[in-house]
């Protein structure tokens, strides 16, 4: 069921609305079918929508038209390589943590922006609610990919220092059913049925699957529960918080690196305080313009 683009209900477009007005042009990289680029498209001047999946890009026309938005250009093109103009604001959901060139991906928005650059992303990425299957099914973790506490640090030493906005996490849900996970699962994991992996995996989902009237989640992961299994923290709710981020490049050039060190250290433990696992949104803004010294 696709998202409706004139919801209000939705913290993370209500925070990117405080940031778009009437005249507001916005590039968002990696859009996908629409997600945040519709719902701004409603308040935006113009939304320029750049990704290099063919069926998302489909899917986005198709939904544009049903919204009878006309204000949304689509580029089917890599970020990489795609030739469109700078905006006002250009916007990144949840894309960061797939790249193996974050620096000049980064740097490159930075150039298409004329006012800021927003970042949407989790303290731990989506496929972290699969590791307690990964870690039954093979006897081994899975290596995460990076989140929050890791874009942060890499944007520091880049001479970025982006506010910080955190919103309340929501509890993963797999699917509705445990055929369908099931399935899903043996699918991600590789796993074929009958063999000794999918005993393993049965037995882990008899041990973690839990049953909510929303669907099936994974036990630990939902709202109120902090202890799960095998040790992993579950989700608890919290409400919008901003950390300030505003010291000056003089500031923070001065600082020894067992200082840095120690900065970081304290505002990672300050949002996983607030918000301990991946469904917890988080936009990090920076301004265009700010002065940046690099370390």
């Amino acid at each position: 069921m696709p998202l409706d683009p004139y919801r209000t209900d939705d913290p993370v477009v209500n925070g990117l609305f405080e940031l778009v007005g009437d005249d507001t042009e916005v590039l968002d990289v990696g859009g996908g079918a629409g997600r945040l680029a519709l719902p701004l498209a409603t308040r935006a001047r113009h939304v320029t929508v750049v990704d290099p999946s063919e069926d998302s890009v489909e899917l986005l026309k198709s939904r544009m038209e049903e919204a009878g938005l006309t204000n949304v250009t689509v580029v089917n093109e890599p970020w990489e390589e795609a030739d469109v103009p700078s905006a006002d604001i250009v916007l990144c959901s949840l894309v960061l943590h797939h790249q193996l060139e974050v620096v000049s991906f980064v740097k490159r928005m930075e150039q298409h922006a004329r006012d800021r650059v927003v970042v949407l992303e989790m303290m731990e990425t989506p496929g972290a609610v699969y590791g307690p299957f990964q870690e039954r099914v093979y006897g081994a973790a899975i290596t995460p990919l990076p989140g929050i506490p890791k874009l942060l640090a890499l944007l520091w030493e880049m001479g970025i220092f982006a506010d910080v906005s955190m919103f309340s996490p929501v509890t993963p849900l797999l699917e509705t059913d445990r055929d369908s996970v099931q399935d899903y699962m043996r699918r991600r994991l590789f796993v074929e049925e009958g063999t000794e992996k999918d005993e393993r995996l049965q037995a882990a989902m008899e041990d973690l699957l839990e049953e909510t009237p929303e669907g099936i989640t994974v036990r630990g992961w939902s709202h109120g529960s902090r202890e799960g299994p095998e040790g992993h923290r579950g989700l608890v709710a919290q409400g919008l918080f901003i950390i300030e981020c505003h010291w000056s490049s003089s500031f923070v050039v001065s600082l020894s690196n067992h200082e840095r060190a120690t900065l970081r250290q304290a505002q990672d433990e300050r949002m996983r305080a607030r918000c301990p696992r991946s469904k917890c949104g988080c936009l990090l803004i920076w301004d265009r313009f700010v002065a940046q010294t690099p370390f």
